[in-house]
């Protein structure tokens, strides 16, 4: 099993999705105060995703209008974009892992 595991993550490290990913992110890295605001942008949105707040949406809308400048930048989106697709790949396997699992919490 734990042999399957690990061909697996090195199918997802050898796939277009992590490459796409891996290219943005080091592009991000050369443009040192870009990198900087979008990683704050980035951290408000997990904390904004995973908080009990009732305004969720006020609050992302919010977010999105006060890192509006940094999200219109090509190399930003681009690596957002390429963050979004790996973590959608990653949730999608993990569905179909966990899909195909009876363990009872249909509660």
């Amino acid at each position: 099993m734990y042999e399957k595991a690990y061909e697996l993550s090195n199918a997802i490290l050898e796939s277009d999705v992590y490459k796409r990913f891996i290219n943005a992110r080091d592009n991000l890295k050369k443009h040192e105060d870009l990198c900087a605001k979008a990683n704050e942008y980035r951290h408000k949105n997990f904390m904004i995703q995973n908080s009990t707040s009732h305004n969720r949406v006020d609050e992302l809308r919010e977010l999105e209008n006060e890192y509006r400048d940094i999200l219109r930048n090509t190399i930003v989106r681009e690596y957002l974009n390429a963050e979004l697709l790996l973590c959608r790949t990653i949730q999608k396997i993990n569905e179909i892992i966990v899909d195909g699992l009876d363990m009872d919490i249909d509660f």
